[in-house]
C-alpha cells in the first residue's frame, strides 16, 4: 500500500512538472486579435501627412485605410499607429475619401497596394499619385468614383500595363 501511494505521488508530481514546463514554452497570444479596430484618433507615421480617421487592422500587422480627413490634398502613409501598435498600410477601403479631396498621394514606401472597389466613390479626385507603388491592380470597379479625366501617375512598369486601359476608361495616365 505504501509503495502504491509513493508511485501515485511520484506520478502526479511528474505530470505537474511536465505540464508546468509545457505551459512555460507555449506560444504567447498576439497582442492584437484579428478583430477589426476602428479608432477615430489613429495617427500616421512621419512619412504620411494625412489625418487618418478610420482604419481596420489585422493580427498579421496590416491596415486598411477606411476613411481619411476630408481635405484637398491627402497623403497615405506607409503605416498607422493604433493603440501603440504600428500596422503596415496595404489597402485602401471603399469610400475612403471625402468630397473635398482632389489629390491623393500614396507614400513612396508603399510598394504593394490593394484598392477596394469604389474606393474613390463620392470624392472629386483630380490626381491620383501611385508612382512608387510597384504592385497594384487597377480595374474599372476599384477606380469607380474617379472623375473622367483624372490624372493617374504610375510607375514605369504599371504605366506599360495600364496606360491603354486607363485611356480607354477616360483617365489620363502619366509616368513618374
Amino acid at each position: 500500500m505504501k509503495i502504491s501511494k509513493k508511485l501515485t505521488a511520484v506520478a502526479l508530481a511528474s505530470v505537474l512538472a511536465i505540464s508546468t514546463a509545457v505551459s512555460a514554452f507555449a506560444a504567447e497570444s498576439p497582442s492584437k486579435a484579428a478583430v477589426a479596430i476602428d479608432q477615430s484618433k489613429a495617427t500616421v507615421d512621419a512619412d504620411g501627412a494625412a489625418s487618418v480617421k478610420k482604419v481596420t487592422t489585422t493580427a498579421a500587422g496590416n491596415a486598411t485605410i477606411t476613411s481619411v480627413a476630408n481635405k484637398a490634398s491627402v497623403t497615405i502613409g506607409s503605416s498607422v499607429n493604433v493603440g501603440g501598435v504600428n500596422y503596415k498600410v496595404t489597402k485602401i477601403g471603399a469610400k475612403a475619401f471625402g468630397k473635398k479631396t482632389t489629390k491623393v498621394t500614396v507614400n513612396k514606401k508603399i510598394k504593394k497596394l490593394t484598392i477596394a472597389n469604389n474606393a474613390f466613390k463620392g470624392s472629386k479626385i483630380k490626381t491620383l499619385n501611385l508612382k512608387k507603388v510597384t504592385t497594384v491592380k487597377l480595374t474599372k470597379k476599384n477606380l469607380a468614383g474617379l472623375k473622367k479625366g483624372c490624372k493617374i501617375v504610375l510607375s514605369a512598369k504599371n504605366y506599360k500595363t495600364y496606360a491603354a486601359k486607363l485611356k480607354k476608361w477616360g483617365y489620363k495616365p502619366a509616368k513618374k
